[in-house]
Order: structure tokens, then sequence, then C-alpha cells
């Protein structure tokens, strides 16, 4: 395969979609989102925290308090792109995010990222809230 093949197979291939959990790690707090592009949002929330400039005033808090080490930056879930050109993902990321928040905010969740209080973030998507 030359460089040509490689170079439009890399633009022709979608970026994973799905839900992602930004965790600090020494405070025990999470921040939950969904996203069309997973690791451009994940570059995009940590180029905005790294210049105090993110739009939710207690994760920039936190990340000014404990530091870019304190946080961890995970993908907890995607979905497979869909063959038809007319598919919008939002509604079913909607729904991704839905499940994992209320997973992750049970009150008897024995899920391992559990361990504090769960925030979403997609404001793309929907308004913040606190949950």
């Amino acid at each position: 395969m030359d460089r040509k093949e490689q170079l439009r197979l890399y633009k022709e291939t979608p970026p994973p979609m799905g839900v992602y959990l930004v965790r600090n790690t020494a405070a025990g707090t999470a921040w939950l989102g969904s996203s069309v592009n997973i690791p451009g949002m994940l570059n995009r929330l940590r180029f905005q925290l790294d210049v105090g400039s993110h739009s939710d005033p207690t994760l920039q808090r936190e990340y000014n308090e404990f530091g870019s080490a304190a946080f961890e930056y995970l993908t907890l879930d995607t979905l497979e792109p869909s063959i038809d050109p007319d598919y919008d993902p939002k509604d079913d990321l909607v729904m991704l995010e839905d499940m994992w928040l209320e997973r992750l905010s049970s009150e008897h969740s024995a899920h391992p990222l559990a361990s504090g209080s769960v925030v979403r973030i997609s404001a793309s998507l929907r308004k913040s809230r606190r949950c």
C-alpha cells in the first residue's frame, strides 16, 4: 500500500464516537460526556483545561487545584459507524450517555469508576446538569 492509498484510507475512516469520562483521581469526581469524535473532544478538553478556558467552572477549578497529573481521560463506550449516510448519531449518543450516567451514579454501583460524583458535560448535546 503506497502513501496516497494510506492517506485516502485515513481520511475515509470515521473517528470513534461514543461516551467518555474525565476523572479526577485525587478528588474522586468525574465528568461524563459524549461526542461524535472522542479523540478530538478529549484533545479539546485537555487544551481548554491547560489554558484555563473550560466552560465548567468546577472542572476548571479542580484541574487548577490538583493539576493535570490527577486527571485521566477514558473512553467508556463507542458506537459503530453507520453505513446509512443520513444517520444522525446524536440520539444514540444521548441514550448511551444516559445509560452510563445511570450506571455510574447509582448509589449501589459496584463499577470501579463510580467512586464519587459524576457530572454531565456534554453541552453540545444537552445542557450540563449536576447528577
